[in-house]
């Protein structure tokens, strides 16, 4: 079982932390560790709540890190406050190393750069005012990935093959997924009572922009096949549940940790389809080939896929297809040229 989050060690603890002076603190023997509970109670009535466990989640990936740093003589202590050019420096080439990708470096550093700054130690502001620290930039226009319809059929059908209780949940999120368009986060945090059948709709619980510019709604599942795979995937984990026990309110129930699945439990899971069907996607992928399907050859249907994926306006949802018809495009024009000059 996962370690408990913070979030979750009641209301009166919470209120005392958050009360704390953090500048007299005593942090112990691991303060970095110990200095999430008060980043994640201080922040509590800012952030929304799926922010504050990815950011706690994110920061206790950092730990070990840290305290090997301690252990091999290279910094002198973990205490946030204390952290200083050196600490910043090498966690930044560690970054680098991992392999993650330039959006996952830049997020990781701004959820260390926020834990940092509630401590008062403004170092990678000041790293980065005086250009000592200089980030990877992302690229602003990257293709998107939409699956075709025939990679997408591939893969329901392995997800059909899927035994147990992880074939169950991998059918319910790609129904879900595709018949919604809506994000891999605002599927997996949802609950018993956000999936409507016979209205044929689905509540968003926990959308992007949580707390700030988005309220959760009600959005159709405008796929009628999606609403009979869904109906077949209501009842198959009801009847799963009973034989074994289980009761849960989130729908993409983790037995392990008897939570709802974290992002990265679901990747996991995502892998089976991929070693099944030789298809390498992401979750999100799901969002872009609905509305790669339904726009193409009719862009009459752009309002209609832009409320449904829920943008800002309009103009987001031509600027998000444009991206994945470059992409299209990409594939189609080269296709399987590389086979007329094969390098064995």
């Amino acid at each position: 079982m996962g370690k408990r989050s913070n979030l979750d060690i009641g209301r009166a603890e919470m209120t005392r932390l958050r009360a704390a002076k953090l500048e007299s603190v005593h942090l112990g023997r691991y303060p970095f560790e110990a200095g999430i509970k008060y980043y994640v109670a201080k922040n509590e009535p800012y952030f929304a709540k799926t922010t504050l466990y990815e950011d706690e989640k994110k920061l206790r990936l950092f730990i070990p890190f840290f305290e090997e740093l301690k252990k091999d003589g290279v910094i002198k202590t973990t205490d946030p406050r204390r952290f200083d050019e050196m600490h910043i420096s090498e966690f930044v080439l560690w970054l680098k190393n991992r392999g993650l990708s330039v959006s996952t470096q830049i997020k990781y550093f701004q959820v260390l750069k926020g834990y940092l700054e509630l401590w008062g130690n403004a170092i990678c502001r000041r790293m980065k005012d005086t250009r000592v620290l200089r980030l990877p930039r992302e690229k602003r226009s990257k293709p998107i990935k939409a699956l075709t319809i025939d990679e997408l059929r591939s893969i329901f059908s392995a997800a059909d093959k899927v035994p147990g209780w992880n074939g169950i949940m991998l059918r319910g999120y790609v129904a879900i997924a595709f018949g919604t368009a809506c994000r891999p986060k605002e599927i997996i945090l949802s609950e018993e009572r956000d999936l409507d059948l016979p209205a044929k709709r689905f509540y968003i619980r926990h959308p992007k922009g949580e707390g700030s510019w988005a309220d959760p709604q009600w959005i159709g599942i405008v796929r009628e096949d999606m609403v009979r795979k869904l109906t077949l995937f209501w009842e198959e984990r009801r009847r799963f549940m009973e034989e074994h026990g289980l009761k849960s309110d989130f729908l993409f129930f983790n037995k392990s940790t008897r939570s709802h699945y974290s992002l990265h439990g679901f990747h996991r899971m995502k892998e089976i389809l991929e070693e099944k069907t030789g298809i390498h996607f992401s979750l999100k992928d799901f969002r872009s080939s609905f509305c790669s399907i339904m726009l193409s050859g009719d862009l009459s249907r752009l309002k209609a896929v832009s409320l449904q994926l829920r943008h800002s306006s309009v103009k987001t949802t031509e600027l998000y297809y444009a991206k994945i018809s470059a992409s299209e495009e990409i594939d189609e024009a080269i296709g399987d040229v590389w086979m007329k000059n094969i390098i064995e």
